[in-house]
């Protein structure tokens, strides 16, 4: 091989699966030879190998999805008389790959690459070091697209043309390239039996500084035992269109050592389940182009139901099923695409399949041929009068023998779903439509009487019994009640609090109490504790609740004037202190109306 010179003192290097190197030892430099390393890529979810893609696409809308992982040793190294170095001594990737089928003619793919560990020596060669990857890193997103243009799929022949984007989603290194790249490919294949075979021949374009390549790959199997098993060889090949040079100083020269890339897989997969298939190949690089590893190993699961074949006879009448009528039944050729397939007489009523309204329901002879051959059915609703409870109001089909056929009543309560304000639930009879069939419900408030803790009063729907329907503040002579704690969290010490955000639509419906009531000219906020703790630190703490409460309406539109806060500590309990129950329930917060105007 013909080895560049420069300076008059370059030495030869060979770069063992990667490059050459042309440098003068006395100056020392940093070298970067990246670009995306890994020369296995991963055929569709889906497809029958494991690097060569289908031409086929294989039903529609069928999701299909793997994770492929593959091994590469030293993938990218350099020679130095008789010592090579690893830059790149092994690559481990996860493929997380997915696809689904359109129309059995078109198939979008996403394929997305991870390194998951990646290693080598960091040489330094002639002065010149070479910065190995260490750690995981994420790879470039593959988007693709397929196409299939010419024969039956599972064919002997097809042709599919397809493409893949390859986005630049991971960091500029060994495992991604930094730039955006596309594959376009013409691909060939087919099945004989139990042979299957595919080719693909393209080009990736970059946009980065590495050179366009043509790219080719192909590969073929045996099947066995109905798909369950299969084993077969692949090949892919690559080179440039023009020789690839990595890097080029006044110093220092590196380029690829092989302009092929070339790689050998053997691998097999098994079906142990119609969805399931697992694999595994390994083979050696033929080449020391770009990124050939020594040895690489492949390993894949993937979700890939196959396709219904284009050519199934299920019943075995020489009609395929999809011109089959009756796909499940044998039956003769029939000019009528209906009944095409079908018995003759498949109900066995003696009227004849082209006559017969209900092919499938034996019925007798009527003049109006919507009928003929048909059960009776008096309402029109599809069911028989024979299994209809109600042959002469048209209903729905039920379980139920006592209902089938019937208008639906879901509640059970006398009154048809149709005019049933509320079908599910039970309820009486009502003038208004708009309640008619619904529970009662006193006061309006949508909660049912049955289950409204307070029916005569609106209020709102509540998680506790006692409490659903009952409104939250009240109004009276000498208080404003509420039935729910205020709740509070600590300020800047155990002393002091301040109102939680969760007690906020509480205390607004306290505030509009307050603004609806324009005769309450005085209030007393009261603030009291429980007896745990000392009566000096019960104090403080039932006043800085009391103070926290009155700066919160305060603030949301109540004069200071219409408020006083004061803390009573434990001094006046509405329960035991004895249980966590009623200590809970000292530590509140009344409304005291201390002065109003007289009427």
């Amino acid at each position: 091989m013909r080895l560049d010179r420069r300076l008059g003192r370059t030495r030869s290097i060979l770069a063992g699966a990667a490059v050459f190197l042309f440098a003068c030892p006395s100056l020392a430099q940093e070298a970067s030879a990246t670009g995306a390393l890994e020369r296995f890529q991963p055929s569709v979810a889906g497809d029958a190998l494991f690097g060569v893609p289908s031409p086929g696409v294989g039903g529609h809308l069928i999701p299909r999805a793997k994770a492929v992982v593959d091994f590469g040793l030293s993938p990218l190294s350099i020679q130095e008389g008789d010592t090579r170095y690893a830059i790149v001594s092994q690559q481990t990737f996860l493929h997380v790959n997915a696809s689904l089928a359109l129309w059995d003619r078109l198939l979008v793919s996403l394929d997305m690459p991870f390194a998951l560990a990646q290693g080598g020596d960091s040489p330094t060669v002639l002065g010149a070091q070479f910065a190995s990857p260490q750690s995981a890193e994420v790879g470039d997103l593959r988007i693709g697209a397929r196409v299939r243009l010419f024969g039956e799929d599972r064919g002997a022949f097809q042709v599919g043309l397809g493409g893949y984007l390859y986005t630049p989603t991971g960091p500029a290194g060994y495992a991604a390239e930094g730039a955006v790249r596309g594959e376009p490919h013409v691909i060939l294949g087919g099945r004989v039996d139990r042979f299957l075979y595919s080719v693909s021949v393209g080009t990736t374009l970059r946009a980065s500084a590495r050179p366009h390549t043509f790219d080719a790959r192909a590969g073929a199997a045996v099947v066995f035992g109905k798909d369950f098993f299969q084993v077969g060889p692949e090949l892919s090949l690559s080179t440039p269109f023009s020789r690839e040079v990595l890097l080029d100083t006044e110093d220092t020269r590196i380029s690829v050592a092989s302009p092929v890339s070339a790689e050998l897989l053997v691998g097999a997969k098994l079906r142990p389940l119609p969805f399931l298939v697992v694999g595994a190949a390994a083979g050696p690089g033929l080449t020391q182009g770009y990124g050939t590893p020594v040895f690489s190993a492949v390993g894949s699961i993937g979700y890939e139901p196959q396709a219904a074949p284009a050519d199934k006879d299920t019943d075995g009448d020489d009609i395929p099923d999809k011109r089959d009528a009756c796909p499940e039944t044998p039956g003769p050729a029939n000019d009528d695409p209906h009944k095409n397939g079908c018995p003759v007489d498949t109900d066995g009523d003696r009227i004849a399949d082209k006559q017969d309204a209900c092919p499938n329901e034996p019925g007798p002879k009527n003049e109006d041929p919507t009928k003929n051959g048909c059960p009776p059915d008096t309402d029109g609703d599809t069911l028989v009068d024979t299994k209809d409870a109600c042959p002469s109001e048209p209903g729905a089909k039920s379980a139920d023998p006592k209902k089938n056929g019937c208008p639906p009543d879901t509640d059970e309560d006398g009154i048809l779903d149709a005019v049933d304000a509320c079908p599910k639930d039970p309820g009486a009879p009502n003038e208004d439509p708009k309640k008619h069939g619904c529970p009662p419900d006193r006061d309006a408030d949508t909660i049912p009487d049955k289950t409204d803790a307070c029916p005569d009063v609106p209020g709102k729907p509540d998680p506790e019994p006692q409490h659903n329907g009952c409104p939250r503040v009240e109004v009276t002579s000498k208080e404003i009640v509420i039935r729910r704690q205020i709740r509070f969290r600590f300020g800047l010490s155990s002393q002091y609090q301040t109102v939680d955000p969760m007690s906020d639509d509480l205390l607004h419906e306290v505030r509009d109490a307050i603004l609806q009531h324009p005769e309450i000219e005085l209030i007393e906020v009261q603030g009291h504790a429980d007896a745990v703790g000392a009566d000096e630190y019960n104090q403080i703490l039932s006043q800085s609740r009391a103070d926290s409460v009155r700066a919160w309406l305060i603030k949301r539109g109540i004069p200071p004037e219409k408020l006083v806060a004061k803390g009573y500590g434990a001094t006046v309990p509405v329960d035991s202190n004895e249980s966590k129950e009623g200590r809970q329930q000292n530590r509140r917060a009344n409304f005291v109306i201390i002065k109003k105007k007289e009427p």
